[in-house]
């Protein structure tokens, strides 16, 4: 099955983002990529690449590959070897030290602007949901309105908070986020993606 427009990236061998957009053309073991936004760093033809692939349809995808050409913003690789797939992007999460602001809380078709917002520490994230932490209380099944701060842009979500924890001495609440395009349910993919891989090359720098 070949991709059409799928989201897609292209890294160095250390794991050095160079090139994010989607895909143009795909047969066999070619695939051109039409970059939206690129490091600088010049690929050459001959060059080995590790392509990410963002499929809707068969999940996440790398492949080692191998230049074959770089211009004007369109990126062809060629000899496409896979090297893993991930299938199942909701159990991709990882931890964060980000603090977003709850706006309102929805309940039984009411929504409760809270001024000033409430600032909560989101423990960890993933495509499809978020761990709170926060010494207020918050209800099981209530909505809560909030911006998370992505790299390039703040996504506009609703959470439902679906089970409640005390751990040392705070409260966390497990919440689904609701009401995203794909399009933005990719972005926050991509987003916790780009995490793991900074967490584990810093893992490596460490060793």
């Amino acid at each position: 099955m070949a991709f059409e427009s799928d989201a897609c990236a292209i890294h160095a061998v250390t794991g050095e983002l160079l090139a994010r957009g989607s895909v143009r053309e795909h047969a066999d073991a070619r695939l051109i990529m039409t970059a939206q936004t690129f490091t600088g760093v010049w690929l050459d033809p001959g060059d080995a690449a590790v392509l990410e692939v963002f499929s809707t349809d068969r999940g996440v995808l790398t492949f080692d590959a191998v230049v074959e050409s770089s211009d004007r913003g369109a990126i062809a690789l060629r000899r496409l070897t896979l090297r893993e797939a991930v299938q199942h992007r909701a159990s991709l999460r990882v931890p964060t030290q980000m603090d977003i602001l709850l706006d309102s809380v929805l309940s039984a078709g009411k929504e409760t602007v809270l001024d000033p917002p409430l600032r909560v520490h989101v423990d960890d994230l993933s495509a499809d949901g978020m761990k709170l932490r926060t010494t207020e209380e918050i209800e099981v099944g209530h909505r809560l309105r909030t911006a998370v701060p992505l790299n390039d842009r703040s996504l506009e979500v609703v959470l439902e908070v679906v089970r409640r924890s005390e751990v040392r001495g705070a409260l966390t609440y497990g919440c689904r986020i609701l009401d995203v395009s794909e399009r933005d349910r990719d972005a926050l993919f991509r987003y916790v993606l780009e995490q793991q891989r900074r967490e584990l090359a810093q893992r490596a720098e460490r060793r």
